[in-house]
Formats: structure tokens, C-alpha cells, sequence
């Protein structure tokens, strides 16, 4: 079977154009439909005009990419390994880059960690190495704050405040809320367990299960755990 991108009028739902892309998957963006595709060596990116399918660009990327964001009208986040026999000579392992939507330039390139993936809201990246965290700039990859920590790092972003879930030999499980204006550490928590999945936010309670089957309910502005439920199997997924 072949994969395709097919766009259809909202209105009369009569097809507006077709195109055939292997494997793809996309995103849209305003004007753009941006896509990606794989095969066993190479990683393409690249955009279609949405109204007209008019192919605008495609290029090779460094590594295959493991996970794409929308930044803003302009920009595009990617996160991507180097897995692929042809880019033996590339000095990255695993990196975050911006590039631009419109013709898929790179913005920044950063280097990160295999357990990443692409953290924040709105312009804030936050992007996880060994040994801490730093919040960057979305459009320009500038730093803008740096949290150390001992271990490997989880990051969870809300409105007002970053949860920060890692790991040291020293301390066991540790769960920590840092403001996101001022980068102050607002509360840490060794109550609780391995955080699976991100935790829910609703009224100021954080709702969240461990790898350890224990469900918690813990207040946002202290850490204080409210109530908590062991359960028969962990839990590896958000609360909804």
C-alpha cells in the first residue's frame, strides 16, 4: 500500500491536490504542510504550500528525527538522533535543532541527551543533559537558565512553574518545582516515587503514577503529598 498527503476543501470537501510521500508524517502550520519521511539510511524534511500542494522544499537531515514541534509561524523544533550509517561522521549523538519553516534552514543546532525529547511551552525549550538542564530560547537556541543536577533529568513544563523528576545514587527519587521567571527552586519532594508519564495539573493538584504502582495527589505550591493509592501494576501514562 502507498502512503499519501491528500487536502480537501473544508467547505465542499472536493479534493484539492494529492501527493504520494513514503512512510510520512506531518504537521501543519498556517501556509505550510510540513512532512518527514525514513527509510533504513536517510531522513527527509521538508513543505507543500496547504492551498496549492506546490512542493516548496526537501532536504537531507544529519540523524533520523525522533520527534518534531511547531515553535511558532516561523520555526520548527527537531529532535534527532544519529543513527544512520551515513552520518558516522557527524560529532552528535543526540541534538535539538530550529529551522525555518519556510525553507527549512537550520536556525541553532544544541546537543542533548537520548532521553530528551522536546520539553517546554510556547518559546522555552528545555533541553536535558547528564548533569542538568538548561532553558533555552526556542527561535534563537540562546540560554536562558541553567538548573544542575546529579543524574538523569525528566522534565515537565506548566503555565508558571517546571517540574523537574530525576534520580541520583545519593538521594533516591527526587521531584522538584522550579519558578519559571526567576529559576528559583519553589519546592522538593523525596516522598515520592519514579514518575511515570507527566503529571496532571487541575486546581493547583498534580496527579501522576510511579513505576513503583503507586498513584499520587500532591499540591503544586508545597510538594505536600495530599493523598496517595498503591495500585496492582504501575502506571506509565499521563492522568486524563
Amino acid at each position: 500500500s502507498q502512503r499519501f498527503i491528500l487536502a480537501k476543501d473544508a467547505k465542499t470537501f472536493k479534493r484539492l491536490w494529492r501527493k504520494n510521500i513514503p512512510n510520512n508524517q506531518v504537521l501543519v502550520n498556517g501556509k505550510y504542510i510540513l512532512y518527514r519521511y525514513r527509510n533504513l539510511e536517510r531522513q527527509w524534511f521538508g513543505a507543500f504550500e496547504a492551498h496549492t500542494g506546490k512542493h516548496v522544499y526537501e532536504s537531507l537531515t544529519g540523524g533520523a528525527i525522533e520527534d518534531w514541534r511547531i515553535l511558532d509561524r516561523n520555526t520548527i523544533i527537531l529532535f534527532c538522533n544519529n543513527s544512520f550509517a551515513c552520518a558516522e561522521d557527524f560529532p552528535l549523538s543526540y541534538w535539538h535543532e530550529a529551522r525555518n519553516v519556510k525553507d527549512g534552514t537550520i536556525l541553532w543546532r544544541r546537543a542533548t541527551e537520548d532521553f530528551a525529547g522536546i520539553n517546554g511551552r510556547g518559546r522555552d525549550l528545555y533541553l536535558t543533559l547528564k548533569s542538568h538542564v538548561l532553558r533555552v530560547d526556542g527561535r534563537t537556541g540562546n540560554t536562558l537558565s541553567r538548573s544542575d543536577f546529579p543524574d538523569s533529568i525528566f522534565v515537565f513544563d506548566y503555565d508558571d512553574f517546571v517540574l523537574l523528576s530525576h534520580q541520583s545514587r545519593e538521594q533516591g527519587f527526587v521531584l522538584k518545582a522550579v519558578d519559571k521567571k526567576t529559576s528559583k527552586e519553589l519546592w522538593a519532594s523525596r516522598e515520592t516515587a519514579n514518575v511515570s508519564g507527566a503529571p496532571l495539573l487541575i486546581d493547583n493538584l498534580l496527579y501522576f503514577g510511579t513505576g513503583e504502582a503507586e498513584f499520587y495527589c500532591i499540591s503544586a505550591k508545597t510538594g505536600r503529598t495530599v493523598w496517595k493509592h498503591r495500585r496492582e501494576t504501575a502506571t506509565e501514562n499521563t492522568p486524563i
